[in-house]
């Protein structure tokens, strides 16, 4: 008799620990997942997200943008150069006019 009230007791501590570590491990899991309504929303929003992922340009997009960019920069720099010899030839050119206008005006009086 006293070995099955031995028995009795240790299976009696052997089903509340097992239903406390069951209760444990399934507490744990509820919260590591989501309802299912839950992942209906997540599932709308992540499709959501996935549209918007499409237009965003690649790492590859973004480094042609920046190498034509810097093209553009130095060609930028060299029209401005070509511009301000223009510029400077323009006042020579200017200051001759002017010598010959007022050449042809003096003469003229």
């Amino acid at each position: 008799m006293e070995l099955w009230q031995a028995l009795a007791g240790i299976l009696t501590t052997s089903v509340v620990v097992g239903t406390a570590v069951a209760t444990t491990v399934r507490h744990m899991l509820r919260a590591e997942f989501v309802t299912r309504g839950q992942h209906g929303e997540l599932e709308r929003r992540m499709g959501t997200m996935e549209k918007h992922i499409v237009g965003v340009p690649s790492e590859h997009d973004v480094s042609d943008l920046t190498r034509r960019l810097g093209t553009m920069e130095t060609g930028v720099a060299v029209s401005q150069a070509s511009i301000e010899g223009v510029n400077a030839g323009l006042k020579r050119v200017e200051h001759l006019v002017q010598m010959l206008v007022d050449h042809q005006l003096r003469k003229r009086e």
